[in-house]
């Protein structure tokens, strides 16, 4: 949702089953709600301004990507709910908040690919995650402007599931270890990346 004068955007989680409470009725409840990401423009370390039509989230529900106005592909893992759950408690004596839950950081792609093809953020790249949420497919522009598919190794959720069975409450983050590779050729326009539904992809 926009948070600032000049539209900058935070992300929040927020609870949607049958007994939750609308929390953005009025403005006192909207102000006790606290984004998992900084707020402000991207040179102040801020989230910025995403294409919201862009926000794409992987289907182990656990990873999220995005593009923005600055033209970058963003992604990053989701924090727990219950970690972000109560980030500010009002003290009803001095009514002071406590500290707030720390915020999360977001991963940025580079903007070239491994075979040297830009993959810049526009609000028409197509953004699709693999079954597992470890590869992001992109669709994007190549140098000479026909449509091309990248990958991108995001790290395998999966390997950080103690933290969740230890209780430890923390959250997985992704790896990034090299840039994203071009799989298709530039030759002509690829489109609508599909992936298949094992698992563990």
């Amino acid at each position: 949702s926009p948070s600032t004068a000049t539209a900058e955007h935070a992300f929040y989680l927020v609870e949607i089953h049958s007994d939750a409470s609308p929390i953005f009725v009025d403005a006192n409840t909207v102000a006790m709600q606290q984004p998992f990401t900084k707020v402000g423009s991207v040179n102040d370390g801020g989230l910025g301004s995403v294409y919201a039509k862009s926000v794409t989230l992987s289907p182990c529900g656990r990873r999220m990507a995005w593009t923005d106005t600055d033209g970058r592909i963003c992604v990053m893992t989701l924090p727990f709910y219950q970690s972000t759950d109560s980030a500010f408690t009002t003290n009803s004596n001095t009514n002071s908040k406590s500290t707030p839950t720390p915020l999360m950081e977001y991963h940025v792609l580079s903007p070239t690919t491994q075979q040297g093809e830009p993959m810049i953020g526009t609000d028409e790249t197509i953004l699709s995650w693999s079954p597992g949420g470890r590869y992001l497919a992109i669709q994007h522009h190549a140098k000479n402007q026909f449509e091309v598919i990248s990958i991108q190794d995001c790290g395998n959720p999966s390997e950080d599931l103690s933290l969740i069975v230890d209780n430890t409450n923390e959250v997985p983050d992704i790896v990034i270890s090299e840039n994203a590779i071009t799989v298709t050729s530039a030759r002509f326009n690829s489109f609508s990346p599909y992936w298949g539904k094992t698992a563990m992809d």
